[in-house]
């Protein structure tokens, strides 16, 4: 689990991570290059503290890659307490957000 900053290394197969911040703290996750980790590799985030809706859990792209079509280096929120995303990458420049 992780609860400040965490970068997923391209070579992490691991693909859930528990993202539960502590006290007042933010928990800020940047996606591997969707180029460097291939088309079909996915992570699943859970705010496992239950604590997002104070504490939110935010899921930033990597450089100039995508999430959902988004702007280059965005990114997405998970705020509701326990809430959970899933993101797929297209091996290229994308990643696409399939629940949250």
């Amino acid at each position: 689990g992780t609860n400040s900053t965490y970068t997923i290394a391209a070579s992490s197969t691991n693909s859930f991570i528990n993202a539960a911040g502590t006290g007042t703290t933010t928990v800020g996750i940047t996606l591997p290059s969707a180029s460097t980790v291939g088309a079909g590799r996915f992570y699943a985030f859970k705010d496992g503290g239950g604590a997002a809706g104070t504490r939110a859990v935010t899921i930033t792209a990597a450089g100039t890659d995508t999430i959902d079509g988004g702007t280059a280096g965005g990114n997405f929120t998970i705020s509701t307490n326990y809430g959970h995303a899933i993101v797929v990458c297209d091996g290229s420049s994308k990643w696409y957000r399939l629940q949250n």
